[in-house]
Formats: C-alpha cells, structure tokens, sequence
C-alpha cells in the first residue's frame, strides 16, 4: 500500500475520493447515523489531525483512509 498525503491532493479531488468511500457499501461508522457530509467531515478532521492516512492499494487498485498507526 501507498500513503498519500491528503496535503498535496487538489481539494475538489480530495472531496471526490472521500464521498466515493463514504458511499461504499460497508462503512461501518457505529451505532449512530450520519450523513454522507458529516462522514466527510470526519474523515477530513482525522487526516488533518494525524489520526488517519489515505492509502493506495496498487494489487487492488483503490484508495481509503485508514487509522494511522
């Protein structure tokens, strides 16, 4: 897996990526329910804290955000 640093995504490509993962099938974000904005906020506040990183899967071929180690 690549990280990539969500710092050096254009923002428009940054919005895209992280509403296309929020909108997969499987996101699992706990009992409470939240809107695809919301999710997106939250994505974007824990990679601009340190606590997640975006990855890229090259044997897959797709990115998400993950809990940085």
């Amino acid at each position: 897996m690549i990280e990539i640093d969500h710092r050096h995504l254009n923002p428009e490509t940054l919005k895209n990526l992280l509403t296309e993962i929020v909108l997969r099938e499987g996101t699992e974000y706990g009992e409470m329910q939240f809107s695809t904005e919301e999710k997106k906020i939250q994505l974007i506040n824990a990679l601009q804290a340190g606590k997640a990183v975006i990855v890229f899967d090259v044997v897959n071929n797709y990115c998400d955000v993950i809990p940085k180690r």
